[in-house]
């Protein structure tokens, strides 16, 4: 099962990176507010990252923090894209609100067991 989270976070990861060096991403990307875009991508990224990396789970999501810096300074540097710090307050949001939530992956046995496992 590790393995399974392991896979779908390295495709997360990617997906997202190229959602956000692309010049144009798909109309879907963007029907969403920006910023709730980057809260639910990192929300998702912190579950993916608490079960792909166990034990690591809070370096991973420091790692994510420093992910979402990067990706906004890459972004300064691209012609097509540009640099806001409200992104990287929205990106530690989702995974601060995924902290605050963890607990209730507790009622999901699998999840349970995968945690006491790591």
């Amino acid at each position: 099962m590790i393995l399974l989270f392991r896979i779908t976070f390295v495709a997360a990861l990617l997906l997202i990176t190229w959602l956000a060096l692309t010049p144009s991403p798909p109309p879907a990307a963007g029907m969403m507010w920006d910023k709730g875009n980057h809260l639910i991508a990192f929300l998702v990224l912190a579950f993916l990252a608490e079960f792909s990396l166990q034990p690591y789970a809070l370096a991973s999501w420091l790692g994510l923090g420093c992910y979402g810096v990067a990706i906004e300074i890459v972004q300064w540097l691209l012609e097509f894209r540009y640099f806001e710090l409200n992104d990287i307050v929205a990106d530690c949001a989702g995974i601060l609100l995924y902290i605050l939530l963890s607990p209730l992956t507790n009622r999901i046995e699998f999840l349970r067991q995968l945690r006491t496992e790591g």
